[in-house]
């Protein structure tokens, strides 16, 4: 949210009288369609007969994020009258951090790995109570590809290009596409 409050900031908007419906909105609709995105992997049926299970479970599908935080960027919109290009850019430029940050704690927890690989850039799970080692007992200490820290590499990667556009074509909507 610092990053998004200070790209509209930087950009005239009087952050300080929306901050907290910003705050409230995103994370409602970031967190629930990310939950309930769970259903199209799981299957509804399955999903629904252990509702509450899969409610608490750690997970989140960011595919769900994303259309939640579209969702709540649309009711932002209108609710707060700042220009969406501009308030799409606000949203995406902190998002892609957010989801820079939020694969290195994929990587940590163990939650979505990559296959097992012969490769000195392979990562090991050794703790039997990483997500991966629990729930596939024989990729305890299997070299593996480590999908989630190149998917944080990519993603900063991708925040960088949208600050060079930010500043380069201070125009609003363009970090939207490169975002997206």
């Amino acid at each position: 949210y610092s990053t998004s409050f200070f790209y509209l900031h930087s950009r005239g908007i009087p952050v300080n009288q929306f901050c907290w419906e910003i705050v409230l909105v995103l994370n409602l609709f970031n967190l629930l369609f990310a939950k309930l995105y769970a259903m199209f992997s799981i299957g509804m049926s399955d999903f629904f007969k252990n509702f509450r299970f899969y409610l608490n479970e750690t997970s989140f599908y960011q595919q769900g994020g994303m259309i939640g935080m579209i969702t709540g960027t649309l009711l932002l919109y209108f609710l707060l009258d700042i220009p969406f290009a501009m308030l799409g850019d606000s949203i995406c430029l902190g998002g892609i951090v957010t989801m820079s940050v939020g694969r290195i704690g994929c990587h940590y927890y163990g939650c979505c790995t990559g296959k097992p690989v012969n490769s000195n850039w392979a990562i090991k799970y050794t703790d039997p109570n990483a997500k991966i080692c629990r729930e596939h007992p024989g990729l305890l200490n299997a070299p593996l590809l480590p999908v989630q820290l190149i998917s944080s590499f990519i993603d900063f990667l991708i925040f960088i290009l949208c600050c060079v556009v930010s500043v380069l074509y201070p125009f609003s909507g363009l970090m939207m596409v490169v975002f997206f």
